[in-house]
């Protein structure tokens, strides 16, 4: 999940130029993300070659392709990210969770997704102020806005759960 989250808030963070239009909702004609994590067995692995294939790639494939608007004419995008696997209970779990952080990131600005992503790589907020040239207090606002104890209680119950699982 903290991959997940890794790669959404960077893309969130993406400053556009200003040749663009100002609205960030229509700068993301061209930019966005969607995200399947899937859960399951693999049947073939070779990191030499970059070879993963298995059960968690097809089940994640066929989840973006059910949720895709392509050929609609308006497209509404409630979920970006989803969780599945062949257990409806944990894909249940998961995905009440992956819809929540969804909200709080749907609402985020670029400068709260900018510093949620520092905070996913560990850095601390004083790390973070110095890095981008701001006061401490400030990275600690925008994580508040941004949701940053949720979500960082998200990623840990994520991380239980498979390391509970025993896999």
């Amino acid at each position: 999940l903290a991959i997940v989250l890794l790669v959404k808030s960077f893309i969130k963070s993406v400053s556009f130029s200003k040749n663009l239009e100002n609205n960030r909702t229509k700068s993301f004609k061209n930019h966005g993300i969607r995200i399947a994590m899937g859960y399951g067995e693999l049947s073939r692995y070779d990191a030499k070659k970059g070879i993963v294939d298995g059960e968690a790639i097809y089940l994640s494939g066929r989840k973006i392709n059910e949720e895709t608007t392509h050929n609609k004419q308006r497209i509404v995008i409630k979920n970006t990210l989803f969780f599945v696997s062949t257990d409806e209970t944990l894909n249940y779990n998961m995905n009440t969770i992956l819809g929540l952080i969804d909200v709080l990131m749907s609402k985020a600005t670029s400068k709260q997704c900018e510093i949620l992503y520092y905070k996913l790589l560990g850095l601390n907020e004083d790390a973070i102020a110095e890095k981008l040239k701001i006061r401490q207090s400030a990275v600690n606002q925008h994580s508040t806005n941004v949701g940053w104890n949720a979500i960082e209680r998200a990623v840990k119950y994520f991380n239980f759960t498979f390391k509970e699982m025993k896999v």
